[in-house]
């Protein structure tokens, strides 16, 4: 059941990966406080479980595709609680103020087991995972499904992280508000 299970959720992962790159994205105005307050419910066993603390800016309404932005989040979020092995995990979310112009320029920033350098230009490969399932679960699909949404977006994605400190995710999206297609 468990390699079934498994399968389920890679081929799940890559229809979702397929979506992004061929449907047109509806944009409509978003207010990430409510997409981030959402994904905090979805989430609520791990982040009690964990005892997860999160500092959370104020967030602008955008226009995006608003589903797609919280499938961002979602796995940013996420990410940063399972990549986490801190007595006290802390996760930032942040909007800059100074983001290059013609853009929202976000992050969302973890005090866990940090990404070593060799490897940081690899995680945005699909199926390119670092760790073995046995220990963290997942599709190695989750990252490049992100660059794909962002860059459907018009923005960009890209990290800083030191190893057993913490890693941080930036993003940009276009502020442009016409339909992607």
């Amino acid at each position: 059941v468990d390699g079934v299970s498994r399968m389920s959720k890679q081929i799940k992962s890559i229809l979702a990966f397929s979506r992004v790159s061929k449907n047109e994205i509806k944009i409509e105005l978003t207010n990430l406080e409510e997409v981030i307050a959402t994904n905090l419910h979805d989430l609520s066993e791990n982040i009690k479980e964990k005892k997860v603390e999160f500092k959370i800016d104020p967030l602008p309404e955008i226009y995006c595709g608003k589903h797609l932005i919280k499938m961002v989040f979602h796995n940013l979020i996420s990410n940063a609680i399972k990549f986490n092995k801190n007595k006290n995990p802390l996760i930032t979310i942040s909007h800059h103020e100074n983001s290059p112009k013609g853009f929202w320029q976000f992050s969302v920033k973890d005090n866990g087991i940090g990404i070593p350098k060799k490897y940081q230009s690899q995680i945005f490969v699909i199926f390119k995972r670092l760790h073995n399932r046995s220990e963290y679960e997942g599709t190695g699909i989750g990252l490049a499904l992100l660059q794909k949404i962002i860059y459907r977006h018009g923005g960009k994605i890209w990290l800083e992280s030191k190893e057993g400190e913490g890693t941080t995710f930036y993003f940009t999206i276009s502020k442009i508000s016409t339909s992607i297609s």
